[in-house]
């Protein structure tokens, strides 16, 4: 069973996408120190808070990509990313494609090379 901090801050993470999210926060949050928040968030979860916060913004970001028709730079500056050239090059080395490529991709559109 997941400790119940954890849980917590999976539930806090999720609502919180849009922010900027540091361990140590989260750690307060949970009333731990941060080593100790990342070791039990590790066990119980399988990977890194931070992990955890990248992966649920990208699959978040791919939602929003599949879903809507909100301009890639609004997707990136709603998942807290100032610069949508960070975002981008996140999104791309994580899943192998340009947020611009994946979307393009979604709808069986063929790609030019200044899209990848």
């Amino acid at each position: 069973a997941l400790d119940e901090r954890v849980k917590r801050t999976q539930a806090f993470v999720l609502s919180s996408l849009g922010d900027k999210l540091s361990v140590k926060a989260l750690a307060a949050q949970a009333g731990l120190n941060p080593s100790y928040f990342i070791r039990l968030f590790q066990r119980d979860m399988g990977c890194s808070p931070q992990e955890y916060i990248l992966s649920n913004k990208l699959e978040r970001a791919r939602n929003l990509m599949t879903f809507t028709s909100m301009k890639m730079k609004d997707i990136a500056e709603g998942l807290g990313y100032s610069q949508y050239q960070h975002f981008s090059a996140l999104f791309k080395k994580r899943l192998g494609l340009s947020p611009r490529a994946f979307r393009h991709r979604l709808f069986h559109q063929p790609l030019t090379n200044s899209d990848v």
